[in-house]
């Protein structure tokens, strides 16, 4: 098991705290500061990109502010958008 430690930007608390308890990942924060424990499936450790970081960012951001839809919600706007494939 591997621990994390992760400054968190205090406007994204609130979207990180909701990604973790969606995908059950355990983890506490105190101070400021994101204690992650997980188990690495990987057999070396997996290094994002600039470009993907600063889509995470982007994401979380997203979530944050309510830019999000429900499957549902998604569905019906795709089924609108494209009805010959529904």
């Amino acid at each position: 098991m591997d621990t994390f430690i992760i400054k968190v930007d205090p406007t994204k608390t609130k979207a990180l705290t909701e990604m973790f308890k969606a995908f059950e990942i355990s983890y506490e924060l105190k101070k400021g500061y994101l204690i992650e424990e997980t188990v690495l499936h990987a057999e070396e450790p997996v290094k994002l990109t600039l470009e993907q970081k600063k889509a995470i960012d982007e994401a979380l951001d997203d979530v944050a502010n309510g830019r999000v839809h429900s499957h549902e919600e998604a569905m019906e706007i795709l089924k609108k958008r494209h009805p010959k494939y529904f």
